[in-house]
């Protein structure tokens, strides 16, 4: 068999054949771990089809009934909005779905103009457009990567605006050593790791979405401005002691927030509660 990520993208190209045959379609691309080339044999296929009137199901139906692919599951129903259907081809499980390419022009001016959906899988939309392939359409997919690729300083400024959240856990450490919250420590724990993320993702004009965000290392990778050792630091705050963790949380978000008052000086990120500030006191 092909090197993984050389096998997925020949089967992207087979699949998109057998559809342009069943039904009209503007654009195609490939996404996810095929076009950035980190496939392994565990990857599933992500594919993407776009029409300026969605086809039939039955259309979808003939195309997989001549790819000679298993029953497929609907993870969107077919529906005025589009279809996203998975089905096992090969061995490899398959997301194919066709979006009408006026819904990707508002989801794309929503989130570039009107800076909305900034916690929806808007950002990771806009993250396969800029790292996908191609297989029909290219003016298309070339207009929507265009655009995706300039990316807008007031959506830097909405990104921080909107991640910049967290709870004070460094003010509320003496109340969580006297109860047992060990789970609710450790969702806030995630919170603000994607918080900070999110953060610092809108200062490196990067595109994130909290949805099935994998990768997180890679994505790191692309940050030119962060705290340093971040990716190491964030994981650490699941294996540290409760006391260690509150404290480089904090760490991280007073490294954060100098970074953006330094970028953007523009955009207010006080802290009602500052790590290292006043801790909540017992009253008797």
């Amino acid at each position: 068999m092909a090197e993984p990520t050389q096998h997925l993208r020949g089967l992207a190209r087979r699949i998109t054949d057998v559809y342009l045959r069943q039904m009209t379609l503007s654009a195609a691309i490939v996404a996810g771990s095929a076009a950035r080339g980190d496939a392994d044999r565990y990857s599933d296929l992500d594919l993407l089809m776009y029409a300026e009137d969605v086809p039939p199901a039955e259309a979808a139906a003939a195309a997989q009934l001549e790819l000679g692919a298993g029953p497929a599951v609907f993870l969107l129903p077919h529906g005025p909005h589009g279809f996203l259907d998975q089905f096992p081809l090969g061995g490899v499980q398959c997301q194919v779905g066709v979006i009408p390419v006026a819904d990707v022009d508002d989801e794309l001016d929503g989130l570039l103009v009107d800076h909305e959906g900034l916690e929806t899988p808007a950002g990771k939309i806009a993250t396969g457009l800029l790292e996908g392939i191609p297989l029909h359409g290219d003016a298309v997919i070339a207009r929507w990567k265009g655009r995706v690729a300039d990316y807008p300083q007031g959506l830097r400024e909405a990104m921080v605006r909107h991640w910049w959240r967290f709870f004070p856990l460094w003010y509320h450490e003496p109340s969580l050593a006297a109860r047992d919250s060990g789970l609710w420590l450790q969702e806030e724990l995630v919170n603000a790791a994607y918080a900070l993320l999110g953060t610092l993702a809108g200062v490196n004009r990067l595109y994130f979405a909290r949805f099935e965000f994998k990768r997180q290392r890679a994505f790191i990778e692309k940050m030119t401005v962060a705290p340093p050792q971040l990716a190491d630091r964030l994981e650490s705050l699941f294996t540290l002691p409760p006391s260690e963790a509150i404290a480089e949380v904090g760490a991280l978000v007073l490294e954060t927030q100098a970074i953006v008052q330094r970028e953007l000086p523009g955009v207010d990120v006080t802290l009602r509660r500052p790590p290292g500030g006043a801790k909540v006191e017992a009253w008797g």
